[in-house]
């Protein structure tokens, strides 16, 4: 939590990288809270183990109209298909040339993708683009496995208990050692 509050947002790109359920877009949200803390910016989430070339393009084109401060969280890049790869690096070019050039805007786009793959290892397999990869990965956010996270996991079920207690109306549970 330390390391993601210490992010800087200047560098617009995120990669968040861990095991499934490790809780990587609750990381995002994280980010997207410091980014605007009124709730006055955006968090735009595209799957991109899930989608086709026509809608992700209409997706990235769509975030270039968002509002200042918007944050788009690109889940599951590691399932990106290579025409989407191709896409995506040429939006962020474009983009790179149009945020340092002579009519640069202050409408930031915060890029944070998410993957439980190792990327490194994908570009070295051919699979995902080295240059794409680059891109994304100005800094790099590692969450832990749940069990390597200590008391982390105890934090997580006493928040769920909680929630689970006040959405049923009923006392919380008590966790017994063994639990």
């Amino acid at each position: 939590l330390d390391t993601a509050r210490r992010i800087d947002l200047m560098d617009a790109a995120i990669l968040i990288e861990g095991q499934t359920g490790v809780g990587k877009q609750l990381f995002a949200r994280l980010i997207h809270a410091r980014l605007a803390p009124q709730g006055k910016s955006e968090f735009a989430t595209i799957n991109c183990g899930a989608i086709t070339e026509s809608i992700f393009r209409d997706r990235l084109l769509g975030s270039e109209e968002a509002n200042a401060g918007t944050l788009l969280c690109l889940d599951e890049i590691g399932e990106l298909h290579p025409e989407n790869q191709t896409l995506l690096l040429r939006y962020l070019e474009e983009r790179l040339i149009r945020l340092t050039g002579p009519e640069r805007t202050d409408d930031s786009l915060v890029l944070v993708s998410l993957t439980n793959r190792n990327l490194q290892a994908e570009v070295e397999a051919g699979r995902f683009r080295r240059d794409l990869y680059y891109r994304l990965s100005s800094t790099v956010l590692t969450i832990p496995p749940l069990k390597d996270r200590g008391d982390d996991v105890l934090l997580i079920a006493e928040h769920y208990n909680r929630k689970l207690a006040r959405e049923s109306g009923r006392d919380l549970l008590i966790f017994g050692e063994e639990v």
